[in-house]
């Protein structure tokens, strides 16, 4: 018996509504409850008779103790006066409740998950609806261990993910928070959303995504496949652009690819996602230009291109790049 029919059939019995099949499949219920491990026996003595006091005096205002008729079953079974019987329909309810406290607790507060990396780590991670989040190195997720069918769908991120979000049966949406200003809505899609220091930014590769701008619900931007939107400090003040979305995702792959990329945003990557400290001369030298690809997991590959396309001479000493001019 489901947990809903059985609350039903309380409710009936206690108002003085059930009728004599539903207080048979009540009896029926209890028998069989009467063979299992009472759950009440942790509880105290005086707590049972308060317990059972209550519901005596509940049901009593609407049963007449003498006018419960004979109960017809299909087999023989041992028969129990009224007393006994709403005794264990008193005890078994004190049971349900403590059972459906102990899931309203676990349902209401579900644990929160945190998923972190370290410097120039990958992750994979499965939300629980089987969405995918990658996280990216220097990052975290936070999210709910479950969730309820029918319920919001929600994360919160710090740092840079790749998203493949899917698509429920009934459009729930799927939401990730990175601050009090800013969140982005999907239904389902894949994008790269990155929360760092020197900013937030999205790229959406595939469907469609709604960030919310503000506090206020009209505060929101829509961006198609293949557009880019990113802000600094106020998420109302944005660039937003077409790009090329594989450049911001590839890192999902092991791979770093820039394309005619400035020095600068190349640091900004060894600083925000390998933890490095770079340290250039002069600012001219980080308006040099990059293209290329290199493995994700040899930064003394990336730097030896740097100095390479970029005339410049890189040192490395410990987590500190010192970047200075060939001449």
């Amino acid at each position: 018996m489901s947990k809903e029919r059985l609350q039903y059939l309380l409710n009936q019995h206690q108002a003085g509504l059930a009728s004599s099949l539903e207080i048979a499949e009540l009896e029926s219920w209890y028998l069989a409850f009467e063979e299992k491990e009472d759950f009440t026996d942790t509880l105290s003595e005086s707590a049972k008779l308060a317990a059972e006091k209550t519901l005596f005096n509940k049901i009593n205002a609407k049963i007449d103790a003498e006018a419960i008729p004979d109960l017809i079953f299909t087999k023989p079974v041992k028969k129990i006066t009224f007393r006994s019987r709403l005794s264990g329909i008193a005890a078994a309810t004190v049971a349900l409740l403590l059972v459906g406290y102990v899931a309203y607790q676990f349902y209401q507060k579900p644990e929160l998950m945190h998923q972190s990396t370290a410097f120039g780590e990958t992750r994979t991670v499965m939300l629980p609806d089987g969405s995918t989040v990658i996280l990216n190195g220097n990052s975290e997720i936070t999210y709910p261990s479950k969730w309820n069918e029918g319920g919001s769908r929600n994360v919160s991120l710090d740092g840079e993910a790749y998203f493949q979000v899917i698509h429920t049966k009934d459009h729930r949406r799927f939401t990730v928070k990175t601050s009090d200003d800013f969140s982005i809505q999907v239904l389902g899609t894949r994008f790269v959303l990155s929360k760092r220091k020197s900013g937030t930014r999205v790229v959406l590769n595939e469907g469609r995504v709604q960030c919310n701008l503000g506090k206020d619900e009209k505060d929101t931007l829509v961006l198609r496949p293949g557009e880019l939107v990113e802000f600094s400090k106020k998420s109302s003040q944005y660039t937003r652009k077409k790009v090329q979305p594989s450049l911001y995702s590839a890192w999902k792959d092991h791979l770093l690819v820039f394309d005619n990329t400035p020095l600068k945003d190349v640091t900004t990557i060894l600083e925000e996602t390998y933890g490095l400290v770079v340290k250039a001369d002069h600012q001219k030298l980080l308006e040099r230009k990059i293209s290329g690809s290199v493995p994700t997991g040899n930064i003394r590959i990336l730097l030896e291109g740097i100095a390479e396309t970029c005339n410049v001479k890189v040192r490395q000493e410990d987590n500190n790049i010192y970047i200075s001019d060939n001449d």
